[in-house]
């Protein structure tokens, strides 16, 4: 079985989620970072993982334009989502709702959020500011939740079984 991890990372953390997903995932497995590549032909493969990093609320534009683009061919497919966000709790399946299109998430057979950082010496001067006076971090956080990240990986590995 052939699994394409669809994504984007503003500073890493996503990133960082997709390798350590990629690495649990039996069969072949590629990656596509949407900030870093052009988006490719996706019919050869049987499964898509897609997802990207929470910003403000929202998810990014690049993975909204993927899947309407590729929606009929993402139809035709097996599809889990995933977030890294700081966010939690009953705000993770809003999350979920606003970053993907509905048939999306309903189709979905897994969601998944894989954590969050806050690394200061990447960060823009405004996501900085709103991370230390907004959100009261003013130091680097590194929370990616390894359970999660075994969860999603699990799950793709069953349904590619």
């Amino acid at each position: 079985m052939k699994t394409l991890i669809v994504y984007t990372s503003k500073y890493g953390t996503t990133e960082k989620c997709v390798e350590m997903v990629k690495e649990s995932i039996n069969g072949e497995v590629s990656t596509l970072n949407l900030a870093k590549e052009s988006a490719r032909d996706i019919s050869s493969y049987d499964t898509l993982l897609i997802g990207g990093p929470i910003y403000f609320g929202k998810g990014q534009k690049s993975i909204t334009k993927f899947v309407e683009k590729n929606k009929s061919q993402i139809k035709k497919q097996k599809v889990g989502l995933f977030i890294a966000c700081f966010e939690g709790g009953d705000k993770v399946e809003k999350h979920f709702n606003k970053a993907f299109p509905s048939w999306l998430v309903e189709r979905a057979f897994i969601k998944e959020r894989l954590g969050y950082q806050f690394l200061q010496d990447k960060l823009g001067k405004v996501d900085a500011f709103v991370v230390k006076n907004l959100i009261k971090v003013k130091k680097e956080v590194h929370n990616i939740f390894d359970k999660s990240i075994t969860n999603l990986a699990a799950k793709t590995n069953e349904i590619n079984a």
